[in-house]
């Protein structure tokens, strides 16, 4: 086949065509991937917010009324908080931020747990 001939210059660019597709689909895929990782992540955090807002109402109602419901409700609030902080270790890790943000984050709520 030459490749001088209208047919294998229209072969020759649908084959770029295809593999360029080929390539683009790849690329959205893995882009789409890591987008949907970081919307989880993102939703963690969110709700790593409302389980902090969550502590702070149980801690005051306990203060209030001395029940020990809320102050269990407390201890419950904060292990979630803490077991949903661990999940963000790999992200830190993963995109090279300060694990240590995390780390002082983890000791300020042990000392606030602590200290309730």
């Amino acid at each position: 086949m030459k490749f001088d001939s209208i047919k294998s210059r229209l072969v020759l660019m649908t084959l770029i065509c295809v593999i360029g597709m080929g390539v683009l689909v790849v690329s959205q895929h893995y882009f789409t991937q890591q987008l949907i990782s970081l919307n989880q992540q993102r939703d963690v955090l969110l709700r790593m917010g409302q389980d902090l807002l969550q502590m702070r109402r149980h801690e005051k109602d306990f203060l209030l009324r001395h029940y020990t419901s809320y102050f269990d409700d407390f201890l419950e609030q904060s292990y979630l908080f803490k077991g949903r902080l661990t999940t963000l270790i790999p992200l830190f890790n993963e995109y090279k931020l300060p694990v240590a943000d995390v780390e002082s984050l983890s000791t300020s709520i042990e000392a606030y747990s602590g200290a309730f």
